[in-house]
């Protein structure tokens, strides 16, 4: 069962899927201890992948640990929302 959720209305999956390098659905399924990763948050999760533009709007991807649910958390900081870190999609 697919329980993927758009938290910000500017934005949907296909939209945010073109903004990466890594498939979503790919990422949702794979192996955690074989990821390579940018850094992890104090919740173990992953940063995989950062889209920071000189200017405008700037993402990130993330992988949440198995033990944390599951699935993958996308990021947004851009005019939209005043330059805020805001979670956009969560799957």
């Amino acid at each position: 069962m697919n329980t993927s959720t758009n938290t910000f209305t500017g934005f949907n999956i296909e939209t945010l899927q073109g903004k990466f390098d890594f498939n979503f659905a790919e990422l949702e399924q794979s192996d955690e201890d074989e990821l390579k990763y940018i850094e992890q948050c104090h919740f173990g999760d992953l940063l995989i992948e950062k889209v920071e533009p000189l200017e405008g709007e700037r993402f990130k991807l993330w992988r949440k640990l198995d033990t944390n649910g599951g699935g993958i958390l996308v990021e947004y900081c851009g005019a939209a929302n005043n330059y805020r870190w805001e979670t956009v999609y969560e799957s």
